[in-house]
């Protein structure tokens, strides 16, 4: 079974540069992408489980790069689901020290939150707040990064 996988990356791999060579860049995407899949096959296979979970996360994130569409899906459930939780967890306020209450403040916060601007307007205030906050700054941060890789990496061919 391992060696089908790749027999199969090989041939991935060749339509791929076939289709590049000739500059039919989005058919050589699809063909990179399935190439990636196989590789992604081969690493389990192999045990290599850590470079296998890299993969993983590159293939259900971005679609190995290909389609910067799907990250743009990703910020908006990321956005969605912490603006959910800090609705629910009642542990924002505004500069007044008044609680924020509706959901539309807290996706704000949370849009502010994951782009890292940080207006002020509204903080957390409970230390559980702060650390989702803080995590998804941070995955914002990373996920920011990953659109501009993905969206330029289409743009350049």
């Amino acid at each position: 079974c391992l060696e089908n996988y790749i027999e199969a990356k090989g041939i991935y791999l060749n339509l791929k540069n076939y289709f590049e060579n000739v500059g039919m860049y989005d058919v050589s995407g699809k063909y990179y992408s399935r190439e990636r899949l196989m590789n992604e096959r081969v690493l389990f296979l192999e045990k290599k489980y850590f470079k296998w979970f890299g993969s993983i996360l590159n293939h259900y994130l971005s679609g190995f790069g290909e389609f910067p569409l799907l990250v743009l899906c990703w910020w908006f459930g990321i956005i969605c689901l912490f603006g959910f939780i800090f609705w629910k967890s009642r542990g924002l306020v505004f500069d007044n020290g008044n609680l924020v209450s509706d959901l539309l403040n807290s996706f704000y916060f949370s849009i502010v939150t994951f782009t890292t601007l940080g207006f002020g307007d509204i903080h957390p205030e409970s230390i559980l707040v702060k650390i989702l906050a803080s995590t998804e700054a941070l995955i914002g941060a990373f996920m920011m990064a990953l659109f501009v890789v993905t969206f330029s990496r289409k743009m350049l061919r």
